[in-house]
């Protein structure tokens, strides 16, 4: 559970691969950079996480990749089953400097600013608004950059139990229920979330069941559990 930064970011990682899973990484009432920052690049995975923009925020991006050159000997993003939540109002939720594609699979992306600038190969995700606004619902979905998208979803309501609360379990009428892909797997490691995150920081094992959800929380749960819920 990382959270209420004060200026710097909330991970940053130069390793040669980083696997951030099942995380609460949230501003809240802090002014924190980059919610993650992974600045040489690297073998990146953030799968089924919790991410949140604040509205004090020093930095309009939420995810930053290769800002200072991508200097690690491998380079690949996979960003797959969150739910993001932008208060900023404005700015980007994934910054790529890397020359390789990154892969955004299965996203939920909640507010305000463009989904994504650099190169990559984006599905699969849905688009709502929320506080901070809407991510670009009335204008071109998607920053500069060589970038392919398919079967996007936008909509008003991102149909969360208590978006303010950090209640972020869909309810069963969400846009994001049923609405995902198979991400497939890299060097042998499934990409669907194994776990998800249980505050205070606590994960569980994540039930995955066809359809598959979009965004981070929950999963394992079938659409008549989420009505009865």
């Amino acid at each position: 559970y990382f959270h209420d930064g004060r200026v710097g970011h909330l991970i940053k990682t130069r390793a040669f691969m980083s696997l951030i899973v099942a995380n609460r990484i949230t501003d809240e009432s802090g002014s924190a950079s980059y919610e993650i920052d992974s600045p040489n690049g690297g073998r990146v995975f953030i799968i089924a996480n919790l991410l949140e923009k604040g509205p004090a925020a020093q930095n309009p991006a939420t995810i930053a990749n290769a800002m200072e050159g991508a200097t690690n000997p491998e380079q690949e993003l996979w960003i797959v089953n969150n739910t993001f939540r932008n208060d900023y109002g404005r700015g980007v939720f994934i910054n790529n400097h890397a020359p390789a594609r990154a892969k955004v699979v299965n996203n939920l992306f909640v507010g305000g600013g463009s989904v994504f600038q650099g190169v990559g190969d984006l599905k699969n995700n849905v688009l709502a608004a929320g506080p901070g606004g809407a991510p670009n619902l009335e204008a071109a979905p998607f920053k500069s950059g060589d970038i392919t998208e398919t079967r996007t979803r936008t909509t008003g309501d991102p149909g969360l139990v208590d978006l303010a609360r950090y209640d972020w379990q869909p309810n069963g009428r969400s846009p994001v229920v049923g609405a995902g892909i198979d991400p497939g797997s890299m060097d042998g490691m499934a990409l669907l979330p194994t776990l998800r995150y249980v505050h205070p920081a606590h994960a569980e094992a994540a039930q995955i069941h066809a359809p598959i959800d979009v965004g981070a929380s929950p999963h394992g749960r079938s659409r008549i559990d989420r009505d009865l819920a």
